[in-house]
């Protein structure tokens, strides 16, 4: 939703590709950003918006085609691996096909030792096949700290600057990392230090601030 929140029409993105396994979510989704109308008053056009209701893995393949077909050269990329089922192949295949692409990966921590502790050994190869190149040597012991590292390592052997990450903390013991994978150039990436200030800012936060925000949304508690 926020790549659809900048003010004004110059810096707008030129389509938004939308992926979802699940029929519900992907229709919510596809309903909410068409409802979305910006401070100007430019609501999003038909054109603007590809969704497509189904595996990742499938949908990554075609979204080079779908970028051509649309005279577009650069994209940012945001990937959401609910469950670990979007395969490291898949990501090698969107960034070696777009080359001018920048990535913000959610990297799942909290819920990686978890994975890789079960005994079904169904759940490990799939870890593995989202990790990645190294990931042989992840096992049911691992932290998610060593499985982060494979993980880095790989976004880096792309030809990614992967300097930072940023860490969302919620309640208890649940976490992630927000991990912002650019291209490098000879000047840097400028926009790269946007990330890092939102580090500086988001790390302060702990799970109940997000949780007083949301209710506030919600309309269960008057505005502070």
């Amino acid at each position: 939703m926020l790549a659809l929140m900048h003010p004004g029409t110059k810096r707008r993105f030129s389509c938004h590709l939308l992926c979802d396994k699940n029929p519900a979510y992907c229709e919510a989704l596809g309903r909410r950003v068409r409802s979305w109308v910006d401070e100007d008053g430019h609501a999003l056009e038909a054109g603007d918006l590809v969704t497509f209701n189904g595996d990742a893995n499938e949908f990554a393949r075609n979204v080079p085609a779908t970028l051509k077909r649309m005279d577009i050269g650069h994209s940012l990329v945001f990937i959401d691996p609910e469950g670990m089922e979007f395969d490291w192949q898949s990501l090698k295949f969107l960034v070696e096909h777009l080359p001018y692409s920048d990535l913000i990966i959610l990297f799942p921590s909290a819920g990686l030792p978890r994975v890789l502790g079960r005994t079904d050994e169904g759940a490990l190869a799939r870890a593995r096949r989202f990790l990645g190149p190294g990931s042989e040597r992840i096992g049911p012991d691992s932290t998610e700290d060593e499985a982060m590292s494979v993980y880095r390592a790989n976004l880096a052997a792309l030809g990614k600057e992967i300097s930072t990450e940023i860490a969302i903390v919620g309640t208890g013991s649940f976490h992630y990392h927000l991990i912002p994978a650019v291209r490098k150039t000879a000047s840097g990436s400028p926009w790269f230090r946007i990330l890092t200030d939102a580090k500086d800012l988001v790390e302060k936060f702990d799970g109940d601030i997000v949780k007083v925000v949301m209710e506030q949304i919600d309309g269960r508690m008057g505005v502070l």
